[in-house]
């Protein structure tokens, strides 16, 4: 939630000047500060969450307190984390980059199956994340000074784009992280045990598609954001790379059709019988790269829409398919999340270009 619009402020403004080291280093520093801020209000509101969760869960304060603070470093670290990323990206370092995530999570693999066999106490895994990412920032950081001067003073002007950003942005973000699982939440309110089962066993295919979803935001994402201002050269690139999804988003449910035992066996025997609901999965799977990659190039151009109508948008969607679809079976519930899903590029290319035009 800390982070919402500000790297969509820094994709956008870092790819007019990315060749610039001051000026990208003016940006990054700004969002720096603003995110910090941001975060340490966020950690302040959800720490009392966490810690009122976990004593209802059996856990005491002083373990709930402990893990609270261990949750810290992490929390911090991935704050400046992101916001060096940008820079690497949009100067498509990405190789180093790589073998630094890549070495951060093999270190943090190790720390955690280390206190797993010899302190297996919560606080003490999440703690190593933070020294993995903590190591991780201090490389990434040497990484980005190579393109953007970090140390540099923040620019007034970008923190003020960056704070409109983010109020368009934020009531979004958090929208969208409450309705997310909207999928569990309904079979898990109108449903049965076996259903939640199920929703939550197909829906971990996903993952695999989430590749393309990486891949996009390291490569097609930034080169979009340092396109120029021309209003008929973006909309050309932005129908063609929608052009490049559509086509992955048929690929996904046509080849799941194809081989649904098999897939399905991968799930286990429980999970057998569940054709029509895996290739139903699999159009929502497909759709979703397709609005993946339409929200990353808006996000990358900051086109945002103002969540007075997104969000009321969103929910009449829902609530609407809700009353004509009985929430009660699997089947039902994913094709509520497939119609939901099918209205997201209708609206995501009403985003692109009603921005265009006042661009």
């Amino acid at each position: 939630m800390s982070g919402a619009g500000i790297s969509s402020g820094v994709m956008k403004i870092g790819g007019q000047v990315y060749r610039d080291k001051v000026k990208l280093g003016r940006v990054i520093q700004t969002a720096l500060k603003l995110r910090r801020k941001l975060g340490l209000f966020c950690y302040l509101l959800v720490c009392p969450i966490v810690l009122y969760m976990l004593h209802k869960n059996g856990a005491s304060y002083l373990m709930g307190g402990l893990l609270c603070l261990s949750m810290l470093p992490a929390f911090y670290s991935q704050l400046s984390a992101g916001l060096y990323h940008l820079s690497i990206k949009l100067n498509q370092d990405l190789v180093p980059l790589q073998t630094i995530n890549l070495q951060q999570n093999l270190l943090r693999l190790g720390i955690s199956v280390a206190t797993l066999f010899v302190f297996p106490f919560a606080a003490l895994a999440i703690l190593g994340a933070g020294v993995a990412q903590y190591i991780a920032n201090v490389r990434l950081r040497r990484l980005s000074e190579k393109y953007a001067s970090i140390s540099g003073e923040e620019s007034v002007q970008v923190k003020n784009e960056l704070i409109g950003i983010v109020k368009r942005a934020m009531p979004t973000a958090i929208y969208f992280g409450l309705s997310g699982q909207i999928s569990v939440w309904l079979i898990s309110f109108f449903g049965t045990v076996e259903s939640v089962a199920e929703i939550g066993a197909l829906s971990r295919l996903s993952m695999v598609f989430s590749v393309v979803n990486s891949l996009f935001v390291l490569i097609v994402a930034p080169r979009f954001a340092r396109l120029g201002n021309d209003k008929k050269s973006l909309a050309k690139r932005f129908l063609q790379i929608e052009l490049v999804l559509v086509v992955l988003a048929f690929l996904v449910p046509t080849t799941v059709s194809l081989i649904p035992n098999q897939i399905l066996w991968l799930l286990g025997e429980d999970y057998q019988g569940l054709n029509s609901e895996l290739v139903l999965l699999g159009g929502t799977i497909g759709l979703s790269v397709l609005i993946n990659g339409l929200a990353a190039m808006n996000s990358s151009r900051a086109f945002i829409l103002n969540p007075l109508i997104h969000i009321p948008f969103n929910i009449i969607v829902l609530v609407a398919t809700a009353l004509v679809i009985d929430p009660t079976s699997t089947y039902n519930v994913l094709l509520i999340d497939f119609f939901r899903a099918a209205m997201a590029p209708l609206l995501l290319n009403f985003v692109f270009f009603k921005y265009l035009r006042k661009a």
